[in-house]
């Protein structure tokens, strides 16, 4: 019989899990990881990848504002991401508004940079009267009342938010 020399244990750990994750969660959760290093550390710093859905990976980000310029970047960041994690390529990104954003990794140094600031640690700061009459005049080509209403709600609740998280 031949004698076999050593053994990678690490290899034949890797196969077996491959072979267990039939649906390629490892994969795609190998392509949540990648993107902190894709997006770049500015972009990193305020956004979180939750996961990939139907190849899609779901980034939560802190505003509409950084949903709409990082949607004008998806097929470059798309790419970048495919890059660090060829197994298991995505097909898009989807970016979703959270207040919650910060990165898992966040320690106590990231404090105070707008990173790991809990939601419920945040007082809201009530906005102007000034304020307000620009929500109102931004949400006036608004025909349905209801909706102008919602977003009125939203962009108040949003804007004051924010004011408190700047505040404190």
């Amino acid at each position: 019989m031949a004698e076999r020399g050593p053994r990678d244990l690490r290899l034949d750990l890797a196969s077996v899990i491959d072979r267990l994750d039939r649906r390629g969660r490892r994969a795609q959760a190998q392509a949540a990881a990648a993107w902190a290093d894709a997006a770049g550390e500015h972009i990193a710093s305020r956004t979180r990848a939750t996961g990939v859905r139907e190849g899609v990976l779901v980034v939560a980000v802190d505003s509409a504002a950084w949903a709409t310029e990082l949607t004008a970047l998806a097929s470059h960041l798309t790419e970048a991401v495919n890059e660090l994690s060829p197994r298991a390529p995505i097909e898009g990104i989807r970016f979703v508004v959270s207040r919650e954003t910060a990165r898992p990794d966040a320690g106590p140094a990231d404090a105070g940079k707008g990173q790991g600031t809990s939601a419920s640690r945040v007082t809201p700061v009530p906005l102007t009267d000034a304020e307000r009459a620009q929500v109102e005049h931004a949400t006036q080509g608004v025909t349905d009342p209801e909706l102008r209403a919602a977003m009125v709600r939203a962009m108040v609740a949003d804007m004051e938010w924010k004011r408190g998280l700047r505040d404190s």
